[in-house]
């Protein structure tokens, strides 16, 4: 039996507190059947940029906090999504591993991974992850391995309530300030994500669509209005699960970033479940599922609705390409056998008849960050490199104090309001102050 802690970012707050999604806790609950004990910590509770970002602690009681239980939890391996985890984390005496949960331009703190590379393990499941670790941080690829994604999703008999269902992220599809020319920038692969997503969903909406996301911009007004986005967020596996088992179709479109790269962990999910699976062509997925998934595929936001009608004009050709995905899943793609994996090459073992434990660590005033210190920060990291340090300390102390006069009006406005709706003003203004602190006494200049 090993003890496991495991560090990730999530998009979901729901009920006064983060909640993670339903890929990071199959892949806790795989560690747990296998006979591991797991440390589960979401980082949006500890850092101030959780994601892509700098991995600068809320508060020294954070940072106290997480250390103490990691102490008294005495892992035998950390594991880090994305290298999101607090700092300190370095010098416990274990392998850490920093997984892909995007690809490694999403890392948290790049440069300091290149400084001590030798320090980590990396798993990767991308087509090209292997060598995108190797060569953005120098690392060994004795120490990189292919841990593919898997799925927990269970088959199940239930009725059918929707003829088709999307579960994902509804991307804002404005396109200001975006060069459009640029086909390779972030910003353009995200607005064509945006763009060809809500095409799609749209060319849907005659049928019983429902969309199950966790934030709605405003840019998806018309299918709100026509009621076809549940109002309930969804990330939980049992949920997830139900949602797709009830569903004639399961449909997929994955990021632009993800071409020739990947694919969705949610494809996996769709193809365990009783729910035929529709998503854009991928060599991959044939390679992995043979020539009759091809029939699932479309090649545009046209023929999106032709592939749709065709599997629910014919209901009796989906029973046997879901009966021939579901025994694939079950022989390769499930998360047990990824953890075995995991176990041989760290040495661990699994000791299934001993009691074991997940806990999930929780920071005691969970509080949630705002969208503007996430705008602040993606501004400093855009300019680090054009801005000398000096003047980037002091354009830092004036946005510091532009964002407290804005404050002092905002709390002036908001003051009744606090106790209703639980904005946590005085955290936005306390986060900020920390922030600004860490990063000025920082080593390192952003």
């Amino acid at each position: 039996m090993a003890s496991i802690a495991i560090f990730n970012f999530t998009p979901v707050y729901d009920n006064g507190q983060w909640k993670n999604l339903h890929y990071y806790n199959s892949i806790i609950l795989a560690f747990k059947k296998r006979g591991h004990n797991v440390c589960s910590f979401i980082t949006n509770e500890i850092l101030c940029d959780p994601w892509n970002g700098n991995n600068v602690s809320i508060s020294k009681e954070a940072d106290n906090s997480v250390e103490i239980k990691l102490k008294k939890f005495k892992p035998d391996l950390i594991i880090s999504f994305n290298n999101s985890k607090p700092r300190f984390v370095e010098k416990f005496d274990c392998p850490i591993v920093i997984a892909e949960a995007d690809t490694a331009q999403y890392f948290s703190e790049q440069y300091l991974i290149k400084e001590n590379v030798d320090r980590y393990h990396f798993f990767y499941f991308t087509n090209n992850g292997l060598n995108q670790i190797a060569n953005r941080f120098n690392a060994s690829k004795k120490r990189i391995f292919y841990i593919e994604n898997a799925t927990s999703i269970k088959s199940k008999q239930i009725s059918k309530v929707n003829e088709i269902s999307f579960i994902g992220t509804l991307y804002n599809c404005r396109f200001d300030h975006i060069n459009l020319k640029n086909k390779k920038s972030a910003a353009y692969l995200n607005y064509i994500t945006a763009k060809e997503r809500k095409e799609i969903l749209l060319s849907l909406k005659d049928y019983q669509l429902k969309i199950y996301t966790n934030k709605v911009p405003d840019t998806y007004y018309d299918l709100r209005n026509l009621n076809k986005i549940s109002k309930k967020l969804t990330f939980e596996t049992s949920h997830i699960e139900k949602i797709m088992n009830q569903s004639l179709i399961s449909l997929n479109h994955s990021h632009k970033q993800a071409k020739n790269q990947g694919y969705s962990w949610r494809v996996l999910d769709i193809l365990a479940s009783n729910s035929i699976l529709i998503t854009e062509e991928s060599n991959l997925l044939i390679k992995k599922f043979g020539k009759n998934i091809r029939k699932q595929f479309y090649s545009s936001v046209l023929d999106v609705r032709k592939v749709c009608k065709y599997f629910l004009d014919n209901k009796n050709a989906n029973i046997d390409l879901i009966a021939e995905q579901n025994e694939i899943i079950d022989k390769f793609f499930r998360w047990e056998d990824r953890i075995k994996k995991i176990e041989d090459i760290f040495g661990l073992k699994s000791e299934k008849n001993k009691e074991n434990s997940i806990i999930n660590f929780r920071i005691k005033k969970n509080l949630k960050p705002t969208l503007m210190i996430s705008l602040i920060l993606r501004f400093t990291k855009y300019k680090k490199k054009h801005i000398h340090k000096k003047k980037f300390l002091h354009l830092l102390k004036f946005l510091h104090l532009l964002k407290f006069v804005h404050l002092l009006k905002e709390i002036f406005i908001k003051f009744i309001m606090i106790i209703k709706t639980k904005n946590f003003i005085m955290y936005k203004f306390c986060v900020k102050l920390k922030y600004f602190r860490h990063l000025k006494n920082s080593k390192h200049h952003y």
